[in-house]
């Protein structure tokens, strides 16, 4: 089975690994914004099942040939785990996603860097004017309510990191939190942010503690900034 690969870039910056995917075209939008980028992809895909994969992100060998398992008729979108890679030792306690399959729910959030989607769920979507963040929470939203699954999978890729990229999409994510988000209180949001690292600590570790306080912190900074 080929694919078309989807990218979505500032600055025609290519994910790595792309040659661990069986590919049929790429597609590339650099269109503002991130979710009219998204749509403009959509648009333009022929094949049954794509991928978002982001700028930032290398692809493994593995990657597709695990998202592959999970096509079945009742799928929506399969994705995969990423791990970052490029702040040191942090990179193998920081990851996105599940070591193992699971259903991403409604109030769950599909990731978009890196994913296969059944074309046929989203081919209808049509991205609001402003949606600038979180786009890939309303695509998720959108295949389910159409009655498909969203699978978390440990397909493993990595996502190229650095601090001053964390508090920069810290920021972003905080700063649209509550315009895709509005049925969060967004105080009660913040005070769980806040103790969220004490949580990390307990089951992840003092570095995933440590990172989880430099993230958290810009983010409430994007939310307050607001």
């Amino acid at each position: 089975m080929k694919i078309d690969v989807c990218i979505v870039t500032k600055n025609n910056k290519m994910p790595k690994g792309l040659n661990n995917i069986p590919i049929n075209k790429i597609i590339v939008s650099n269109k503002y914004p991130l979710g009219k980028a998204r749509e403009e992809c959509i648009s333009q895909v022929s094949t049954d099942w794509f991928a978002f994969i982001d700028d930032d992100i290398e692809i493994t060998e593995e990657w597709f040939k695990i998202c592959e398992l999970f096509i079945k008729d009742e799928v929506g979108a399969i994705n995969g785990t990423d791990y970052y890679k490029g702040l040191g030792v942090f990179d193998w306690v920081i990851f996105n996603g599940s070591l193992i399959p699971k259903e991403v729910k409604y109030n769950g959030r599909m990731n978009g860097n890196n994913v296969l989607i059944r074309t046929s769920t989203v081919k209808d979507w049509i991205a609001r004017d402003n949606l600038s963040c979180y786009e890939d929470l309303v695509i998720g939203r959108h295949i389910l309510n159409k009655g498909y699954k969203i699978i978390l999978t440990p397909a493993l890729c990595y996502h190229l990191k650095n601090w001053a990229s964390v508090k920069n999409s810290s920021i972003w994510a905080g700063k649209y939190f509550m315009q895709e988000q509005p049925e969060f209180n967004k105080y009660i949001y913040i005070i769980k942010k806040i103790f969220e690292p004490l949580k990390g600590l307990i089951h992840r570790g003092i570095l995933f503690s440590i990172y989880a306080t430099y993230r958290n912190f810009w983010l409430i900074y994007g939310i307050l900034k607001k």
